[in-house]
């Protein structure tokens, strides 16, 4: 495909597939962190946000109410995001930044105090790794379905 291209021309397409790849590849994790925010911030309205779980009973509905639905949401938007618009290895790239949010997301999530706080952590880094599961799954299936594949 770039053999009749001259060197300008074969560096100026390398730095846009480039700028595509990050470019896409931080727009997804930037709007994935502000989504997961607003659920956390919604919950935290209703008095079941993280900051809030003192036992058990707590800590499940923290989880059914914004842990797994906010990992689910945050999966498919990285997975339609980078799947629809990269087109070399879209389901690599997408686990590569659904890990980067759920590693970014896990970190802010360490540092509120819980009881149990070992247990909750482990816990905690699972629930986020569906969304990694789910973007690979969602960017592979969208970029097969895209014209030309």
């Amino acid at each position: 495909m770039d053999e009749g291209l001259n060197v300008a021309d074969r560096t100026t397409l390398r730095l846009w597939r480039i700028a595509n790849v990050v470019g896409w590849s931080l727009f997804a994790i930037a709007s994935a962190l502000f989504l997961r925010r607003g659920f956390e911030a919604g919950a935290s309205l209703i008095r079941h946000s993280l900051l809030y779980v003192g036992d058990w009973t707590g800590y499940g509905q923290y989880a059914l109410l914004v842990l797994v639905p906010s990992s689910v949401l945050c999966g498919c938007w990285i997975g339609s995001v980078i799947g629809g618009r990269v087109y070399r290895r879209p389901a690599q790239l997408a686990g590569a930044a659904a890990t980067l949010f759920g590693v970014a997301t896990w970190l802010v999530m360490i540092s509120v105090p819980t009881p149990h706080r070992t247990l909750i952590r482990v816990m905690n880094a699972g629930f986020l790794f569906l969304c990694v599961v789910i973007a690979v799954v969602v960017a592979q299936r969208i970029a097969k379905g895209r014209a030309g594949n």
